[in-house]
């Protein structure tokens, strides 16, 4: 832990370049909101106006100017620290006032003038509510191997651990990386393993693993190119061996639509629902002894297209999955499908595969398209 803070007061003022803001200039305006918004006589306006206010000058002090860089007697670094703890002091302060409606000694509520023993005679305890994120950090220029880092994130209810990322690189550390960009469930951008399980960071929530710590991990099976970041060719050459579109040979324009009736539909929407996350190729067991399996994701969406009505190239697909490489390496654990954020059961589209494989060669009327 110690080492961490020393990285992290490293990262976020000595190593950092110029800034927006002044340590001092940030110091003066919080004294200056807090005299006149949390002095001795107070009210629930100006309180919480307070409370919107303290928010702008954390992220001012996030974005300030260091002058002095230098690792001997720092006194402005000094007063930086000083400054975080000065608004930590002030969030307490605004929360226990905000939460203890009554007028008591030092404290003066103008809009609760009457003490109240009855409900304020006892200690006021505040707590900053966090949770504990250990996160593989990895720089190939640097580092020979990953190791991992710990933050400490505020913690909430609605928060899912990809938050708890952003908020870690907006206000801790800058250097953590990490992909994500819906954060919806739908793009897959955001695969991650969390305390060892493949998940979307956008739908893994902090309050599933309270109290914690997360570690957060990059997906298995995969090189890494730094941090959480995943190198993904191998998948994207995966999954180009299957032709994961529609092939049909040329016809006219004017030959019109190739509609589909909701029961042909049905039959290939459950494999239409994967998003390229790639947590079954994290979970799977044979990719991580075989790196060269297609993968469960590639099948799914060969199975896709064989089954839509509307493609012709079913037989080619099946010549790929039935070669090397492919499904017959499958051993049938199942994880795939456990860990699948859209329910696509990938193993399910493997076992389908292998009977029609198995028919076509049985049978004289086999194959698929």
């Amino acid at each position: 832990m110690v080492r961490d803070e020393e990285r992290r007061i490293r990262q976020t003022y000595l190593d950092r370049g110029a800034g927006q803001d002044r340590i001092g200039e940030i110091r003066e305006d919080l004294q200056q909101a807090m005299d006149r918004n949390v002095s001795v006589f107070r009210t629930e306006e100006g309180l919480r106006e307070m409370s919107a206010e303290l928010p702008k000058l954390r992220e001012r002090l996030d974005r300030a100017q260091i002058d002095d860089h230098s690792r001997a007697f720092n006194t402005e670094l000094v007063q930086a620290l000083e400054l975080e703890c000065m608004l930590d002091c002030a969030d307490t302060m605004v929360a226990s006032a905000l939460a203890r409606q009554e007028s008591r000694g030092a404290h003066a509520r103008r809009d609760f003038p009457e003490r109240n023993d009855e409900r304020y005679l006892a200690h006021t305890l505040a707590y900053r509510h966090t949770i504990t994120l250990s996160v593989s950090r990895y720089d190939p220029e640097r580092d020979q191997k990953p190791s991992l880092q710990s933050y400490d994130v505020p913690y909430r209810d609605d928060w899912v651990v990809l938050d708890a990322l952003n908020w870690i690189k907006a206000h801790t550390d800058g250097s953590v990386n990490f992909r994500w960009s819906c954060r919806m469930g739908i793009c897959g951008s955001c695969g991650m393993n969390v305390n060892g399980e493949p998940k979307l960071g956008c739908s893994a929530f902090l309050r599933d693993y309270l109290p914690g710590p997360i570690v957060v991990e990059p997906l298995n099976n995969f090189p890494v190119l730094r941090d959480l970041i995943i190198d993904m060719d191998s998948f994207l050459e995966k999954l180009s061996w299957v032709k994961p579109w529609i092939i049909r040979q040329e016809t006219a324009l004017g030959a019109g639509e190739h509609r589909q009736t909701t029961a042909q539909i049905d039959k290939f929407r459950q494999f239409s629902m994967c998003i390229n996350c790639m947590l079954c190729y994290s979970a799977c067991p044979v990719i991580a002894v075989e790196p060269e399996f297609i993968g469960p994701a590639a099948i799914a969406l060969a199975r896709r297209y064989d089954l839509d009505s509307r493609d012709q190239a079913g037989d080619e697909r099946l010549r790929t999955l039935t070669g090397n490489d492919a499904i017959w390496d499958c051993s049938f654990v199942g994880e795939c499908s456990a860990v699948c954020p859209k329910d696509v059961d990938p193993a399910k589209a493997i076992q389908q595969t292998k009977f029609e494989s198995t028919m076509g060669m049985l049978l004289p009327w086999g194959g698929t398209k």
